[in-house]
């Protein structure tokens, strides 16, 4: 009796101790000294839900080997680094990596979405209550809009995580058990991303409610061929008809110009100056400290600071920059190196998905397959989410990937007891 009173209450503190995690590596911002304590104390947290198991995490973090090659290459990168905090960031990134691979060890594909179900329930009840009471915390003016940020620091934050958490919301709600929860969380997070102001936002939503369609067709078992054909058809009209309307699409629904507000500039400047150092690139958090990156900033207007309101919003010089390409900062920090490492992991990574969704149907493998496509919508079109640090972003996508290594191996492994057992009873 008392060894269960035990193991339950350890259960309740581990769980308590992973949830501050997530809420780190969401970024909520926090009253001083509140992010330092959370950041010190990350540290030990992690160390003691690893301790206990650290075979078993040493073997789940090596099931993927190009994702931890993708790693270790970026550490060694800080060795030709001119960061000027390039050790603390390569230490956050460790450390948020090391978080995914303790969920993918841990719980179960099914269990971290309800994980994440919660946290993301927890961070839209706090937004709503910012920008409801606390309007000067929980709204900036950007571009001489008001706009709601919540408890994030930018609207494109709130925007880009309410838009994943409603990705989340809207798979879960394909599941009967978790209608409710679903229901509750996807009209919190759709509220938050029009009071965000989010085009970003708006998008990613977007295409989670397109694939959808892709679900039901995965669970037909007959005339599959025939319904990937009409769904591909499907997508390719849906994708002619984007491309031949994009300028419409850009400049009057989105409210943007066919530069995207300036971002073309910064890309062509971007990869003139990564094709400067094309293999290695600047290292791990090197470029926006660097000399090279002066004539970036000095040319575009992320060099200019301008105060929108009582808030500075764009432009503001700093040491860490991002030139609203996730990939192009990529590219940036690890070169073609780094970036063609990540694009293989990525490959390897949808395939494994996809062989799970079709050999097993589980709605965790789809919610796998949208998260993947959400995580490229989201570098292509706002901000870097790989191999950062403290980002949610990451840490789901370390999780998913060994994850569906994991389950692929065991199904692998299933399939070959089941041949093996069929061939005994013939041979019998």
């Amino acid at each position: 009796m008392q060894k269960q009173i035990v193991r339950e209450l350890f259960q309740i503190l581990e769980l308590g101790g992973v949830i501050l995690l997530f809420v780190f590596a969401l970024g909520i911002v926090l009253p001083a000294p509140l992010p330092t304590i959370l950041n010190v104390a990350s540290y030990g947290i992690l160390l003691l839900l690893i301790i206990g198991r650290w075979k078993h995490f040493a073997y789940v973090i090596t099931t993927d080997k190009s994702l931890l090659l993708l790693v270790v290459f970026t550490v060694f990168s800080i060795l030709w680094s001119e960061g000027e905090s390039v050790v603390d960031a390569a230490r956050g990134m460790i450390r948020t990596t090391i978080f995914g691979a303790y969920l993918a060890m841990r719980y179960t594909s099914r269990e971290q979405m309800r994980l994440l179900s919660w946290v993301f329930l927890i961070a839209i009840v706090l937004s709503l209550a910012a920008g409801t009471f606390l309007p000067s915390y929980g709204t900036h003016v950007v571009n001489g809009v008001s706009s709601w940020r919540g408890v994030f620091s930018h609207k494109q934050d709130l925007g880009r995580f309410m838009s994943f958490a409603a990705s989340l919301f809207l798979i879960s709600a394909l599941d009967k058990h978790s209608r409710w929860l679903a229901a509750i969380g996807l009209a919190g997070t759709l509220v938050l991303v029009k009071l965000s102001n989010s085009a970003t936002g708006l998008l990613t939503f977007v295409f989670s409610l397109s694939i959808l369609p892709f679900y039901a067709i995965v669970r037909q078992r007959t005339y599959r061929a025939f319904h990937l054909a009409v769904a591909l058809l499907l997508s390719s009209i849906a994708a002619i008809v984007v491309t031949v309307n994009i300028q419409t699409i850009v400049v009057d629904y989105l409210g943007k110009d066919m530069e995207f507000n300036g971002r073309t500039p910064i890309w062509n400047l971007v990869i003139e100056k990564g094709l400067e150092r094309p293999f290695l690139g600047y290292g791990y958090a090197g470029f926006w400290s660097s000399d090279a990156a002066d004539e970036v900033l000095s040319r575009t207007w992320l060099g200019m600071v301008e105060e929108k309101g009582d808030n500075v919003d764009s432009g503001k010089k700093q040491s860490r920059g991002i030139s609203h390409n996730g990939f192009l900062d990529l590219f940036l920090q690890l070169g073609l190196s780094g970036l063609i490492l990540f694009i293989f992991n990525l490959s390897m990574l949808f395939a494994r998905v996809f062989i799970l969704v079709f050999a097993t149907r589980n709605l965790e493998y789809f919610w796998m397959i949208v998260f993947i496509g959400i995580n490229l919508v989201t570098n292509i079109s706002d901000s870097l989410t790989i191999l950062e640090a403290n980002n949610i972003f990451w840490v789901v996508y370390v999780s998913v990937a060994l994850s569906s290594s994991l389950e692929l191996g065991r199904l692998r492994r299933k399939h070959k007891q089941m041949k093996n057992s069929g061939n005994l009873t013939v041979a019998t």
